[in-house]
C-alpha cells in the first residue's frame, strides 16, 4: 500500500455520526407515523448506520495497511542513518588513530588510507598502522 493512496473519508465521517434512535424519532416527528412504519424507519436508519460502519471499516483497514507501510519504512530510514553515524564514527576514528601515527612516526601512508586517498607505488606494510601501534593511537 502506498502514501498516495486514497482513503474515502465520506465513509469515516460517516462513522463519526452518533445519530441516535431518539433523534431518528425527533428529525422524522414519527409520533404521527404508524407504529410499524415507526419501526421500518429506525430499522432502515439502523442499517444505514451498520452500511456506514462497513465502509468505514474498508477505509480504516487501508488507513492501518498505510500507517504500517510507512512505519516500516521510518524504522529502515532510522536504522539506515543509524548505520551511517557509526560508519562516520568509525571513520572518525580511523583519522584520528592516523593523525597520532603520522605525529609519532612520521609515517602519513595510513592517513592517506583512513581518508581514502590513492596511494600508488607503496609497500602494503607501510599503509596500515601496526596492530601494537593501533591500540595506543585509539586509547583515550
Amino acid at each position: 500500500m502506498s502514501k498516495s493512496s486514497y482513503i474515502n473519508v465520506t465513509s469515516l465521517i460517516a462513522l463519526a455520526d452518533t445519530t441516535t434512535t431518539a433523534e431518528v424519532k425527533k428529525e422524522f416527528n414519527l409520533d404521527l407515523v404508524a407504529p410499524d412504519i415507526k419501526e421500518a424507519l429506525i430499522e432502515i436508519k439502523a442499517e444505514e448506520k451498520k452500511a456506514a460502519a462497513r465502509a468505514a471499516a474498508k477505509e480504516i483497514y487501508s488507513l492501518l495497511e498505510i500507517a504500517q507501510a510507512i512505519k516500516v519504512e521510518q524504522v529502515q530510514k532510522i536504522r539506515a542513518a543509524r548505520n551511517q553515524v557509526d560508519a562516520s564514527k568509525a571513520n572518525l576514528d580511523a583519522i584520528a588513530a592516523a593523525e597520532k601515527y603520522a605525529s609519532e612516526t612520521n609515517n602519513y601512508l595510513p592517513l592517506c588510507k583512513a581518508l581514502s586517498l590513492p596511494i600508488f607505488g607503496a609497500p602494503s606494510g607501510l599503509c596500515s598502522i601496526p596492530e601494537k601501534a593501533a591500540s595506543k593511537a585509539t586509547r583515550k
